[in-house]
This record gives C-alpha cells, sequence and structure tokens, in this order.
C-alpha cells in the first residue's frame, strides 16, 4: 500500500501481481490474503486508466468480500468504495450510489473515526458532485473534512485530510464560489507536494482540480501552468491510451481554446476525444468534448488579426469619402470583413451587427444609385425634392435645372435650383 501511495505505480503493480498469484496458489480465491492482495491490484487498475478491467476485478471479488465480512468488516466497504470510484471513472453515476451503501455499513460496523468510514464519506461528496447534486456535494464535503480532521488529529500532514480538502475545493467551485474553491485546492495540491514530492499521481490530479474554475475566473496563464504540469505528471504513470492520461490532454486543450489558441488547441482535443470515446464509450460526458467546446477553427490566428485590423481600417476610411454612394460601398465592404473576422473568431455580437447592417447599407447604395442615374438625365425623383429644391447628392460642382423643352442647362454651384419660377423673395423688416 505504501508502494501506492508514494505514486511508484511499476513497483507496486509488480509487488501485487507475484503476491496475488502466490496467494491464490497458497490459500485459495477466498482467502482474506488473496482478497486484499486482489483488491489493491485493482487500484493498481485504475491509476494505470484500465477502468474495464478494475470493473471485472471488481464484479468477482464483491460477493466473496461480503460473504467474508464477518471477519473482517472494511473489505466490503472497501469493495463499495473502489466500486463508487469506478462508476465515476466509467461516467455511470447512477451507479455512484454504491458511496451510500458504503457509508452506511462504514457507519453501522466501524464507527464514524474509522479510516474506512472518512473514506467512504469523502466518496459520498464525490458521488453527489458528479450525479450534479451540487446542493448536497458541499455539505456531504464538509463533513467529510470535519471528519478526516477528527480521525488524524496529529500535526502532521495526512493524505485523507489532503483529500477531503481538494474535494471540498471542488464543491465550492460548483456553486460558484471559485476563489475559495481555488484556494482549498491549491492548499491541498501544497499539502500532497510535501508528502509524496512533484510527481507523485496525486498530485497530478490536483493539478488538474483547479483548471476548469481557473478558467471561469479568467485565470488563463495560471490554468495553463497547471494543466501542462498535471499532463507531464500524468505522463509518468498512466498509459498514452487510457482515459486519465487523455483526460490531463483535454483538459489542457480547453485551456488552449479559451486563450484562443485554435490549432495547439485542435492537436491535443482531437485525439483527447478519440481514446476517451474509444475507452469511455461515446456516451461519457469527457467523451463529448467536440461537443463541449467549440470546434476549433483551421484559420491562423494571424489571419484572423489581419481580417480584422481590415475592417477596422475600412472604418476610418469611411470618414475620407464625399460622395455618398463612396460611403455606402465603403460600408458594404467593412460589413462583409467584419462579418468574416467575427465568424473566424467567434464573436457573435459583432457578427449580427453588421449581418443587420449590411443589407440597410446596399438599400441605400441602391437608392443612391437610381437618384444619381435620373438626375443625370434629367428626370428626377420626386422622393428626393423637398418644397421644390434638389437635395444634395455627392460633391458635384455642377447642377442641373430642368427647362420646359427637356433640355438641361448648366449653373453655378451653389445657386438654388428650382422646378419652376418663383416669386421674389419678400424683404423682412430691416433689411436692406
Amino acid at each position: 500500500m505504501s508502494l501506492l501511495s508514494l505514486g511508484d505505480l511499476d513497483a507496486a503493480e509488480a509487488v501485487l501481481d507475484r503476491t496475488s498469484a502466490d496467494a491464490r496458489a497458497a490459500l485459495g480465491e477466498r482467502h482474506l490474503l488473496t482478497l486484499r492482495a486482489r483488491l489493491l491490484q485493482s487500484q493498481v487498475q485504475r491509476f494505470r486508466g484500465r477502468i474495464e478491467e478494475q470493473r471485472a476485478t471488481l464484479a468477482e471479488l464483491l460477493p466473496m468480500l461480503r460473504e467474508r465480512a464477518r471477519e473482517d468488516a472494511t473489505l466490503p466497504v472497501v469493495g463499495s468504495q473502489y466500486l463508487t470510484l469506478n462508476a465515476i471513472d466509467r461516467g455511470a453515476y447512477g451507479e455512484a450510489a454504491a458511496a451510500v451503501e458504503g457509508e452506511r455499513l462504514a457507519a453501522e460496523r466501524l464507527g464514524e473515526r474509522h479510516p474506512e468510514m472518512v473514506a467512504s464519506a469523502i466518496l459520498l461528496a464525490l458521488a453527489h458532485r458528479y450525479q450534479r447534486r451540487f446542493d448536497l456535494a458541499l455539505p456531504a464535503a464538509e463533513r467529510a473534512l470535519r471528519l478526516t480532521r477528527a480521525a488524524y488529529p496529529g500535526p502532521g500532514l495526512h493524505p485523507r485530510v489532503v483529500e477531503a480538502r481538494a474535494v471540498r475545493g471542488r464543491a465550492l467551485g460548483d456553486v460558484g464560489r471559485l476563489v475559495e474553491g481555488i484556494g482549498e485546492l491549491q492548499a491541498a495540491r501544497d499539502d500532497a507536494l510535501q508528502l509524496f514530492g512533484n510527481n507523485s499521481p496525486l498530485v497530478g490530479t490536483l493539478q488538474q482540480n483547479p483548471v476548469a474554475y481557473l478558467v471561469d475566473l479568467g485565470e488563463l496563464a495560471a490554468a495553463e501552468l497547471n494543466a501542462r504540469e498535471s499532463v507531464r505528471i500524468v505522463k509518468l504513470h498512466a498509459q498514452a491510451e487510457s482515459f486519465s492520461h487523455a483526460g490531463t490532454l483535454a483538459s489542457l486543450g480547453a485551456v488552449l481554446l479559451a486563450q484562443r489558441r485554435a490549432d495547439e488547441a485542435l492537436a491535443l482535443l482531437a485525439p483527447a476525444a478519440d481514446t476517451l470515446a474509444r475507452v469511455l464509450g461515446p456516451g461519457h460526458d469527457a467523451a463529448l468534448l467536440e461537443h463541449a467546446h467549440p470546434t476549433p477553427r483551421r484559420m491562423p490566428a494571424e489571419l484572423i488579426d489581419l481580417l480584422g485590423y481590415s475592417a477596422a481600417g475600412l472604418v476610418l476610411a469611411t470618414f475620407s469619402v464625399r460622395s455618398i454612394t463612396a460611403l455606402r460601398s465603403v460600408a458594404i465592404a467593412r460589413n462583409v470583413l467584419f462579418m468574416v473576422y467575427a465568424g473566424a473568431a467567434q464573436l457573435v455580437p459583432i457578427f449580427m451587427l453588421h449581418a443587420a447592417l449590411l443589407p440597410l447599407n446596399l438599400r441605400r447604395l441602391h437608392e443612391a444609385r437610381s437618384v444619381a442615374r435620373a438626375a443625370l438625365a434629367g428626370q428626377p425623383d420626386p422622393k428626393f425634392f423637398v418644397g421644390g429644391q434638389t437635395s444634395r447628392l455627392g460633391n458635384k460642382k455642377r447642377r442641373r435645372r430642368c427647362c420646359p423643352g427637356g433640355a438641361a442647362q448648366k449653373v453655378p454651384a451653389g445657386r438654388r435650383m428650382h422646378s419652376r419660377r418663383t416669386a421674389p423673395a419678400q424683404r423682412w423688416p430691416g433689411n436692406a
């Protein structure tokens, strides 16, 4: 057990394989020593990411553990704990109700200060969390931490206290108390570093736990640092095709996606999703990464930025044009560029704004061109005349006045044009 606690899975697996084989040959399948050795073997299988193999081992062991409960009351409790962890790993959260049975058995047979009672209380909080019963998970986690500190009251650090603090930290984060949750998780990680060193599987798990909460808080640099360290540690112990290794890669990929580093994120998320779907099944929550996170675009980030700068440049260009037709043409080009940019960068509000402005600018451009053509042809559109006076169109220096015969006569710019003769302006009193 000490080899497992220290994270030396290679040595632990070799010792347990040999011990289990010797015990089965010498003592039989149902002997207590054989059962204990095989229980520990199932934990190695879990740490290696071989959860289906662990599930088969536990299914074989649990009936025998219940038979020997009178001789060792801890055996069925531990079996229920391992079954709960396996159900959580497989995404079969309904089966995590075994945690309730484990805690009940522990309370009836062992008492509140027994180590396995503490472990069962921690697992009950985890089961509530994965069943998304967050209103129950936080009280259960706080109770588990109280029981753990009561069972291990010494001044030194204990792994169970570390585990209980980590579960409470996740429960706090799940109810939106992000700062408290991250603080508790970081404290648990620091304690684990002191106990086991920086290459322990527990440290690797605790490095990954706060990643999602750091992203929610906007601390992307810290989230990436934690995710990368978790990948490094888990890679030392888990197989490349295991759910443990794929889960840490997916966590790092999600952080990179939040940082808009789409190419790097896709390189991690795609193989991680394939591995999780293959190992856990396509219905597992973790295997739905491609649906939980937007599929990263393949457009390079530099090109996306160039589109944004180009669209911003067209905004400046609108202030330098004088002709109404040129103004509308630039506005249309600006709308198109902003829509492409917003689509590539996944900026929905900007995309919707320019999608609404584009047809309006197209309509105004059509109207402006119609007026210009009519004016040049000597047939101004009555819709654009107010009080017998033409509206100003563009920046033409010469205007035309319609004559009765249909001919057009040039007049200097700035003079009023009338569609008919009008009486001279009446003088106001006081005018010269």
